[in-house]
């Protein structure tokens, strides 16, 4: 799984986590999104990561499942959504460290990633 990799990079390199929403809002699937979205903040914990940035609405369990899980509550943060992220995530980068982005299309964190190469 991503999570695992990550994880095992982090061990080895500065890694800020930029993880936005998996699954498109929708209330049909509000109970299965919270629950999918928290158990993979539980398993972010396990990474020894410089910061995990969380985007959307259901990022909010990203952040409570890490926390409940051991992750320090200083290196996660969460927005609302990407443009509100941005100048947070200026401020955590440092030369050499890694930088992974995952979400779903509806998350579209290409500005991001434009701001990051300096498109």
């Amino acid at each position: 799984m991503l999570v695992d990799e990550l994880t095992s990079l982090a061990r080895k390199y500065p890694m800020v986590v930029v993880i936005g929403d998996m699954e498109r809002p929708s209330r049909s699937i509000a109970k299965y999104a919270r629950k999918v979205h928290y158990h993979i903040g539980e398993q972010l914990a396990q990474g020894d990561f410089t910061h995990v940035l969380a985007i959307g609405r259901w990022a909010r369990e990203y952040l409570r499942g890490a926390v409940r899980a051991g992750f320090p509550t200083d290196r996660i943060s969460y927005y609302r959504d990407v443009q509100a992220a941005q100048s947070d995530l200026e401020r955590l980068l440092t030369p050499g460290s890694i930088i992974a982005l995952k979400a779903s299309p509806y998350t579209d964190l290409r500005p991001l990633r434009d701001k990051i190469l300096g498109e």
